[in-house]
């Protein structure tokens, strides 16, 4: 007779449902070349384990499309498991709507020439998803308790390029950032991701982190109860 293995019930530390837990990597195991050791995983229902696969997969893409990106060594690696992905039925709408999203983009080259092409639009609400539950899984990885319901993060990505802010600002920010994290920076595979973090001694709640996905995808996040700050989502 085959045995059964029975997972156990418990509080899903992504969304704080009590369930049947799994074992969910954060951030996705995806984004690291096959047979990578020490990935962090967190307790979660199935549903947030197996509801994210197609923002998994997205990141995975994400990462190797930059000019050069592919000849990175913690992306090579990706670039291979990614293609026979896309070889599998179920991935064959996923496909359609990436092309979908493809638009015209302007890039200023070195000499000074503009070249027109076709560039796939980033999906912002995908990336922000996965941002947003690597963060919750490091808090409760790091600090041993879930991030509480009734708190948010304030998320930026760490690149002056779509933002409006003068340099000089932006400068200051990270400045800011950088004096508030007192964690050393953890690193999980060879540059594949990376992250500090820091909290308020006021408030276990109050913390700050900056994430590095694939050595150059870069986010700061801060967190607190939304009482303190409503813009946090």
């Amino acid at each position: 007779m085959k045995l059964v293995k029975r997972r156990k019930t418990g509080v899903c530390v992504l969304c704080g449902r009590r369930r049947l837990l799994t074992r969910e990597h954060v951030p996705p195991r995806a984004i690291f070349p096959p047979g990578t050791q020490n990935l962090i995983t967190v307790p979660a229902c199935l549903e947030c384990n197996s509801g994210t696969s197609k923002d998994d997969e997205y990141l995975r893409l994400l990462l190797t499309m930059p000019d050069g990106a592919q000849t990175l060594p913690q992306i090579k690696p990706l670039v291979a498991p990614l293609q026979r992905s896309w070889k599998r039925p179920e991935a064959q709408g996923f496909l359609r709507s990436l092309l979908q999203s493809a638009e015209c983009i302007t890039v200023r080259m070195p000499s000074g020439v503009y070249v027109c092409g076709q560039g796939l639009k980033v999906d912002r609400d995908r990336v922000l998803r996965i941002v947003r539950k690597t963060i919750k899984g490091l808090f409760y990885h790091e600090f041993g308790f879930r991030f509480p319901g009734d708190c948010g993060m304030l998320i930026g990505a760490l690149t002056p390029l779509e933002m409006t802010i003068p340099r000089e600002a932006f400068e200051k920010m990270l400045s800011d950032v950088a004096a508030m994290l007192t964690s050393p920076i953890k690193q999980i595979g060879s540059g594949s991701f990376t992250y500090r973090y820091g909290s308020s001694p006021s408030s276990r709640y109050q913390t700050v982190w900056v994430v590095v996905f694939g050595g150059f995808l870069a986010f700061h996040v801060f967190t607190d109860r939304r009482r303190n700050n409503p813009q946090f989502a």
